[in-house]
Formats: structure tokens, sequence, C-alpha cells
């Protein structure tokens, strides 16, 4: 994690690319927003973690959208657990 942590050092992450999403109090008034931004981020620690090189490695980096709902997120869960079920035997 050392080399990833390096590459991001000094960065400025745009953390309200597309607007706040945020209240005075710092708390999360626009969810959907909060979204964007948040995949914005993700976008430029892609950006800048590509191609770079870990133990003779290239890095490939990708962002993956989060589940968009919790049902969504429980059946990712499931998965998760019969694949890593499945690999285990």
């Amino acid at each position: 994690m050392t080399p990833l942590s390096h590459d991001r050092a000094g960065l400025l992450l745009p953390h309200d690319h597309f607007g706040t999403h945020w209240n005075d109090s710092g708390v999360t008034i626009n969810p959907e927003l909060e979204r964007i931004n948040f995949k914005k981020v993700g976008e430029v620690l892609v950006e800048v973690w590509s191609g770079s090189v870990i133990n003779e490695y290239l890095v490939l980096a990708e962002y993956i959208d989060p589940p968009a709902s919790g049902q969504d997120e429980l059946r990712l869960i499931g998965v998760n657990l019969i694949m890593n079920n499945i690999l285990d035997r």
C-alpha cells in the first residue's frame, strides 16, 4: 500500500467537484450528489494509480460503482459468499 499512498501524496481530491452534498455540520443532505462526487474521486485515483509499478508489476486500477440499493448489496454479498465457498472446495 505504501507505493499507492506515495502516488497520492500531495494530491487534492475533488470531494465536491459537482457541488457540495453536505450541510454546514458536515452531514450529507444530498446522497445522490455524494455518490456522484465519490465516483469522481474514484476516477481521479484510477488515473493516478493506473500505470504505477509495484514490485515490478504494473498496476491496473478500475473504478467500480457500488451497489445501487441495499438489496443489490445483499445480493452481491450472497454471490461473494457462494463463490468463496465454491473456490474453497
